[in-house]
């Protein structure tokens, strides 16, 4: 009987997936419908949307450069309605072409369709990495605790904004949640696959993905290391079928965008917020803080993926506060260091309401300083790049020395 029984399970499964697919997607064509009815119908926005997507459009649709001047005034004529002035933001597309293949199926489409859909499905890729954000770290939370959680993963400052403006950071928070899900599963070349469309924006995650490679080619683990490297390899050659100089045009495009942008990072804003002007001072701060996690990596080469966590975490957070030109978009990667918290302190009762508190301050916390801080037109203050990811680093060091990782296992 239990035999038949557990045939019949399984039997009963793939109907079962089929179900949902079935749900998640008639879900999202309504959503789709219901954003382009109230937003992107009457309202069109997403700015950070706009400039890839009219981008790739050029290209698949027009067969012109993305990188171009041409292309980049066709957009600011369209957000600004004339040419940005020298030395001013441009708004020229600064993606790598490996983001063909994501936008690609949209760039037909009038953009305040494109948008909505876009919209959708970031909405989708946020939710998703919240729950594969709770497998990768082990933690099945009462379901009114999950709906909780959701819920402020998405008025979660950062994540909120990435959502506004069309932000390609949440989809690769999405991507670095599969990652960490399919690592702690074992699956390994998946994993590589994953990793390696991380680097969709690459500022985001470069710290993450040294120490990942670090330790997956210490560890021997090829197929993790290998699905990385085939898949980088191919990203870069499928998008040279339409364009073959975009490798070149990109880094062109990147040291343009470096001279017409702001060269800040965390470190400085909170250094200058206190006095602290001198270059050398980000300098040695930022060398200090690398240097610490080199050691980390040093002495965690050898460990399992379960203990290596922590550190995977740490090196999230010390990405988004050294890095220069970084956006509070791109800090949606944060939520995966504050759930990874959550879930260390929970275990004990006396913190869980200091726990639930100290979320509920970073919820209003961020929209009071963007309120408060805000300059014209809704455009943050430079103040905003900065709280988000000290907080972050306050709260997963001491519990990750608590897990043992600072002394190297």
């Amino acid at each position: 009987m239990r035999k038949g029984q557990l045939e019949q399970g399984k039997a009963g499964r793939p109907l079962v997936s089929l179900f949902l697919v079935l749900l998640v997607s008639l879900s999202m064509m309504l959503t789709a419908l219901a954003i382009h009815r109230l937003f992107t119908g009457p309202h069109p926005g997403a700015n950070d949307f706009y400039i890839p997507w009219r981008a790739v459009r050029a290209l698949v649709v027009e067969g012109r450069n993305p990188y171009s001047p041409e292309v980049t005034r066709d957009i600011q004529q369209v957000l600004f309605g004339g040419p940005r002035p020298p030395g001013t933001h441009q708004f020229a597309f600064a993606y790598p072409l490996t983001v063909l293949p994501l936008l690609a199926p949209l760039a037909p489409l009038p953009y305040d369709w494109a948008e909505a859909i876009w919209l959708t499905v970031l909405l989708g890729a946020l939710l998703g990495g919240f729950f594969l954000a709770l497998r990768a770290i082990d933690w099945t939370p009462r379901p009114w605790a999950l709906a909780g959680l959701a819920t402020w993963t998405i008025l979660f400052y950062p994540a909120a904004r990435a959502l506004i403006l069309g932000q390609m950071a949440v989809i690769v928070f999405l991507l670095v949640a599969l990652t960490l899900f399919l690592l702690r599963r074992g699956q390994w070349a998946g994993a590589g696959i994953c990793l390696a469309l991380t680097t969709l924006k690459p500022q985001m995650v470069a710290l993450m993905v040294l120490l990942l490679l670090v330790w997956g080619a210490h560890q021997r683990m090829w197929r993790f290391v290998g699905g990385f490297l085939g898949t980088m390899v191919t990203m870069v050659v499928i998008p040279m079928l339409w364009l073959p100089t975009w490798p070149l045009d990109f880094i062109e495009s990147t040291r343009a965008y470096a001279g017409y942008t702001e060269n800040t990072s965390p470190v400085r804003v909170m250094l200058h917020l206190f006095g602290f002007f001198a270059p050398w001072w980000e300098i040695g701060l930022t060398v200090l803080l690398c240097l610490f996690l080199a050691r980390e990596i040093w002495h965690s080469a050898h460990s399992s993926w379960y203990n290596l966590l922590p550190l995977t975490v740490l090196s999230l957070v010390v990405g988004l506060l050294i890095f220069p030109r970084t956006a509070t978009t791109n800090q949606v990667l944060l939520i995966i260091p504050i759930l990874w918290w959550v879930n260390t302190v929970q275990h004990n009762p006396l913190w869980v309401l200091g726990a639930g508190l100290v979320l509920l301050a970073l919820l209003i916390g961020g929209w009071t300083l963007f309120l408060a801080t805000t300059q014209g037109s809704g455009s943050e203050a430079l103040l905003m790049y900065a709280p988000f990811p000290w907080a972050a680093l306050l709260l997963t060091i001491p519990w990750s020395r608590k897990e043992g990782w600072i002394r190297g296992f």
